[in-house]
């Protein structure tokens, strides 16, 4: 899958893009080169993340590597993080990566179009849960 990361920051966002074959592979380093921004200081709890996955046209992805990339994701669990899937096989991938990321507090969110998701990202922060 190619794929492209830009970080916007006056923004403070991470915008990945992928077209073509979504792989395994490609899935995992693409979280290794998220992290490695982290790992300098890049990117903090104040950035956003915004996933577009409109341009995948074939889909290659087991669900071990969704499991995988939940349980091992960088990402500080304040940060929004909306992902695009209009097509089912990708959507449905990317809600099971919601569920596994959300039963350890992530704060992400899939949808089906661009607009949805860019209203999501820019709405109000999420409030923490009272202890």
């Amino acid at each position: 899958m190619p794929y492209e990361i830009v970080l916007n920051a006056r923004a403070k966002l991470v915008h990945s893009r992928a077209w073509g074959n979504l792989s395994d592979a490609e899935l995992l380093e693409h979280r290794d080169r998220i992290q490695a921004h982290f790992e300098a200081g890049t990117l903090d709890a104040a950035w956003s993340h915004f996933v577009d996955f409109s341009a995948v046209s074939h889909v290659d992805v087991s669900t071990a590597t969704v499991g995988l990339l939940a349980a091992n994701n960088p990402w500080p669990t304040a940060v929004r993080r909306a992902l695009v899937a209009p097509q089912d096989i990708v959507f449905g991938l990317s809600r099971m990566y919601e569920m596994f990321s959300g039963a350890k507090g992530q704060n992400i969110r899939v949808f089906r179009t661009l607009d949805e998701a860019r209203t999501w990202l820019q709405g109000e922060p999420r409030q923490s849960k009272a202890p």
